[in-house]
């Protein structure tokens, strides 16, 4: 056993909040709540392209928004985020 130590470089050591997070302080992504909740009763957000994302505090308090899988279940924090909006109830589909 050499004296040999190994890092994980983790998204938060390398500067990176996941493919949804960002580094910076200023609210770099705008999502606007869909209306729809997802069969756990997350209200959805959507950015401007259309990524989907969930609040994982069921929009109680303050928003914890996550970036969502293909399989809908939520995956990394968001940190910059502004929440801009809503839209009609049936815009977006109930994932």
């Amino acid at each position: 056993m050499g004296g040999n130590s190994f890092r994980i470089a983790t998204p938060q050591a390398m500067g990176m909040m996941g493919e949804a997070g960002f580094s910076s302080d200023r609210p770099s992504l705008e999502l606007t709540r869909s209306g729809q909740e997802d069969d756990w009763n997350r209200p959805i957000y959507v950015d401007k392209t259309g990524k989907v994302y969930v609040d994982v505090n069921l929009g109680r308090g303050t928003p914890s928004i996550h970036s969502v899988s293909a399989q809908g279940e939520p995956e990394f924090p968001v940190k910059n985020f502004k929440i801009v909006g809503s839209s009609p109830e049936n815009q977006h589909p109930k994932l």
